[in-house]
């Protein structure tokens, strides 16, 4: 007489591993005696085969991860970029463009563009930094037209802090 075995709840891997020893050969008494079930469980494992096997291929297609793969997933991407200052200050004031063209062989030929283009208050102040920066052993001198150019400056400035909105983090990065 055959011995009842009570019923017992498979978990889906050991449903998929039943299936593929029996389609490797093995008797699926065998199986069946092995994993502890009902040989009549393992024919109503072969009868539902397809939708285990189904489902099997959609959970390694659903991105199921381990707690640990979850973790290391982005162990080797390079998160930050080095930008050097002068990087930085060109993609804020927008500059990148005009030392971009300025690099070009045609310098020689103003273009008619380029001489009408206006230019934002960041850019004016960088130009009279660079002026500063020039013709600082002039200061102190009395020539009244570096007074003049602390007071234009100083205008500048002004309108900058007034009209400026902070960059936001992501005007840093480029879209591909």
């Amino acid at each position: 007489m055959a011995s009842v075995k009570k019923r017992k709840n498979l978990d889906f891997a050991s449903k998929l591993k039943a299936i593929q020893r029996v389609e490797a050969g093995e008797k699926s008494s065998t199986v069946a005696d092995d994993i502890g079930i009902p040989r009549s469980a393992t024919s109503t494992l072969l009868k539902k085969k397809a939708d285990i096997k189904a489902k099997a291929a959609e959970q390694r297609t659903s991105g199921a991860l381990s707690a640990d793969d979850f973790v290391e997933t982005d162990c080797h991407v390079q998160a930050v970029a080095s930008l050097a200052d002068e990087d930085i200050v060109a993609r804020v004031a927008g500059t990148q463009d005009a030392q971009a063209d300025s690099s070009s062989d045609e310098e020689d030929r103003p273009d008619d563009a380029a001489a009408t283009r206006a230019y934002s208050a960041t850019e004016v102040a960088a130009a009279f930094g660079l002026i500063r920066h020039c013709c600082g052993d002039m200061e102190g001198t009395g020539l009244s037209h570096l007074d003049s150019l602390d007071k234009i400056d100083a205008s500048i400035f002004n309108f900058i802090s007034k009209t400026k909105k902070q960059a936001k983090i992501s005007d840093f990065f480029s879209r591909k």
